[in-house]
């Protein structure tokens, strides 16, 4: 019985020696902590601000921000916002295109070219969303005309060392992120991915579906947008589906914590099409509210 104690006491000396006499963590605890408190930071989107380009980038850089994206436009005018964004601490993380899907095929701003080449190698994302004069709202029937052109886009990207994000968009061929997974499986490539935008999301009527959507849309998930928003307001109104960051009844905590059980580390933008007032008011709440869904 003796020998029993020593050995049990040299033992636990020996695992208090390992551990510096901190208590082991669970494995469920430490992974929590990890995907609660990785690191994260919010871009603002270029429907955020107003007027000249240096001025929309002052008012990032005072609420705090230092990523946005970009409309599409000719090579010097992006490559310009590109140059005077780094001059404030701006990233230009996205650039925003549509195209046009006819039956014929896909129809491309040829822009878009220039804009793959400017953001090469950067980290940044060409954003794509699609509309159709010829098939209806996320109809299948006119995934084998787009597939063509997002091909050859896709290894376009991928020799410039960047990647396209479908954008879901209501009111558009590809409305959901649905369609965008559905697409972007159909061309199975590394350079083509997927966005998921929640006022898009709430606004379609999928606010239950959620936390299935993020499941489904992780293997290929590139990018996400937010925004506060009210719960059950699906196809009414903007204002009511894009507020600032904090205000409105959605909780958008609820979505942080499925970007989380998705392990999902990505770009995170703040949507604000639409918004009155000050564009440094709004920029400023949204940023603080931001902050608190973070130490939540």
């Amino acid at each position: 019985m003796k020998r029993t104690v020593i050995i049990l006491a040299t033992l636990l000396l020996a695992l208090i020696a390992i551990t510096g006499g901190a208590p082991m963590a669970h494995a469920t605890d430490t992974e929590s902590t990890s995907a609660a408190g990785s690191p994260r930071d919010l871009f603002a989107m270029d429907t955020c601000t107003r007027g000249p380009d240096e001025a929309r980038l002052d008012a990032l850089k005072a609420a705090g921000y230092a990523a946005t994206n970009w409309g599409l436009c000719d090579a010097k005018d992006l490559q310009h916002a590109v140059d005077t964004g780094k001059t404030r601490g701006i990233k230009i993380v996205g650039v925003y295109c549509t195209a046009e899907l006819h039956r014929d095929g896909l129809k491309l701003d040829p822009r878009i070219h220039d804009a793959i080449r400017i953001v090469h190698g950067s980290g940044t994302f060409i954003w794509l969303a699609i509309s159709s004069p010829d098939f209806g709202l996320s109809s299948a029937d006119g995934d084998a005309a787009a597939a063509p052109a997002l091909k050859v886009l896709a290894a376009e990207a991928g020799k410039q060392h960047t990647r396209i994000a479908l954008y879901p968009h209501t009111g558009m061929w590809q409305e959901k992120v649905q369609d965008a997974v559905r697409i972007a499986d159909r061309i199975d490539s590394p350079n083509l991915g997927v966005t998921f935008n929640l006022c898009h999301c709430l606004m379609v009527g999928d606010e239950e579906k959620i936390g299935s959507l993020i499941t489904l849309a992780k293997p290929r998930l590139l990018a996400v947008t937010i925004n506060g928003a009210d719960t059950q307001a699906a196809r009414s109104s903007w204002n009511r589906l894009i507020q600032p960051l904090g205000k409105g009844t959605y909780d958008v905590g609820n979505l942080i914590k499925e970007l989380d059980r998705v392990h999902y580390h990505g770009p995170i933008g703040l949507q604000g099409y639409g918004l009155a007032g000050s564009d440094l008011d709004n920029l400023t709440q949204s940023r603080e509210a931001w902050i608190q869904l973070l130490s939540r």
